[in-house]
C-alpha cells in the first residue's frame, strides 16, 4: 500500500532524475563557453593552467619540443591532455564525458559553417570541424551529432592549421571498407 512517504520519496527522486538530465544538456551562448574551463591555448600560461585544471603526474614529451599533461576522466580510455610549450598552453584535447552535452549543431548554430570539414583517426564514425579563426576543432559522431571531443590551439588562418594541425584530420575519407 502507498503512504504519504512512499509517494514523497518517488516524487522526490522522479525530480532528481528530471533535474539530472536536464542539467546535461546545455546550448551554448557564446564561444567562450565552449573552452574548458576557461583555459584559452595562446593566452593561458601553464601555470595559470596548472592552477585551474590541477597539477597531474602523467606527462608526454613531443617532438615538437611540447610536453603533454594527460588527466584521466571518467571515460576510461579518453584522458584530457593540455600540452604546453615552455610557459604557454597550445593545445588541449578535451574528451565529452556525457555526449549529450553538446551536439555539432549548435556549434555549427553558434560558430556558423566550419572553415574546414574532415575525418578522425579515432573511428570511421567520426567527422570533424575546425574553426582555425577560434582555435577550435570538434570531433562528432557522423550518426547523430554528439561532440565526443573538442580541441583547443591558438587561433590562426586556415592555412597555419593546416600546416600544423589539419595532417590529423583528414579531408578524404581515410578508411578502406
Amino acid at each position: 500500500m502507498l503512504t504519504k512517504t512512499n509517494i514523497f520519496i518517488a516524487v522526490l527522486i522522479g525530480l532528481t532524475l528530471l533535474l539530472k538530465a536536464g542539467a546535461a544538456y546545455c546550448e551554448p551562448k557564446n564561444a567562450d563557453e565552449l573552452y574548458y574551463k576557461n583555459i584559452i591555448p595562446g593566452k593561458t600560461t601553464a601555470d595559470e593552467a596548472f592552477k585551474i585544471a590541477g597539477k597531474t603526474e602523467k606527462t608526454r614529451k613531443n617532438d615538437d619540443n611540447t610536453v603533454s599533461h594527460i588527466y584521466e576522466t571518467k571515460k576510461a580510455g579518453y584522458p584530457n591532455e593540455i600540452t604546453v610549450k615552455g610557459e604557454q598552453v597550445v593545445h588541449m584535447a578535451i574528451t565529452i564525458e556525457d555526449t549529450g552535452e553538446l551536439n555539432i549543431k549548435d556549434v555549427h548554430k553558434l560558430l556558423g559553417e566550419p572553415k574546414r570539414k574532415g575525418y578522425s583517426f579515432y573511428a570511421f564514425t567520426l567527422r570533424v570541424s575546425a574553426y582555425p579563426e577560434q582555435g577550435m576543432v570538434f570531433i562528432y559522431e557522423d550518426n547523430g551529432g554528439a561532440v565526443v571531443e573538442k580541441q583547443f590551439f591558438a587561433k590562426c588562418t586556415l592555412e597555419e592549421f593546416e600546416k600544423t594541425f589539419g595532417k590529423n584530420f583528414p579531408e578524404k575519407y581515410p578508411y578502406k571498407m
